[in-house]
Order: structure tokens, then C-alpha cells, then sequence
């Protein structure tokens, strides 16, 4: 039953109707994620970031290990 509400595609598709590339954020949004090689979080700040860079880092700040596949980002897997 949780991994129907849990399902990757349909939370992505919601993170690809939150951004666009002309989505600019007005206020500093950081989020955070684990590099799989680490036990250090990362903040991200979203702002500057490409439109494909925030999709991909808040898609890595929500996949949550065991249940999601990891996000590759630069080289390297993040995940909640």
C-alpha cells in the first residue's frame, strides 16, 4: 500500500508543475539532502540554480532511501 502513495513518477510529476525555467524565487529556499558517500547534510540554496538543478536537487531531498532510488547530481547520489 505505501509504495502506491509513494510512487516516484507521480511525485515527480509534481515537482516538474513546481518549476519552470522562468520560475525565479523571491525568498532564499534551501533544502536539504545526504550524499550517499557521506553522513554530512548539504544545504542547497535554490535560488541561483538552474531550473534543472532545483528540480533535481528537490527531487533528491525527496527520495527517501530504501523506498526511492537515489538522485545522481554531478557525479554523485543523493538522497533524503
Amino acid at each position: 500500500m505505501y509504495r502506491q502513495l509513494l510512487k516516484r513518477h507521480r511525485i515527480y510529476e509534481f515537482v516538474d508543475k513546481i518549476f519552470s525555467e522562468d520560475d525565479k524565487l523571491e525568498n532564499p529556499l534551501y533544502i536539504v539532502c545526504l550524499p550517499a558517500s557521506s553522513v554530512q547534510p548539504q544545504y542547497i540554496l535554490l535560488n541561483d540554480l538552474s531550473a534543472v538543478d532545483k528540480e533535481k536537487f528537490l527531487k533528491a531531498s525527496i527520495s527517501v532511501p530504501v523506498v526511492m532510488e537515489p538522485v545522481l547530481i554531478n557525479g554523485t547520489k543523493y538522497f533524503d
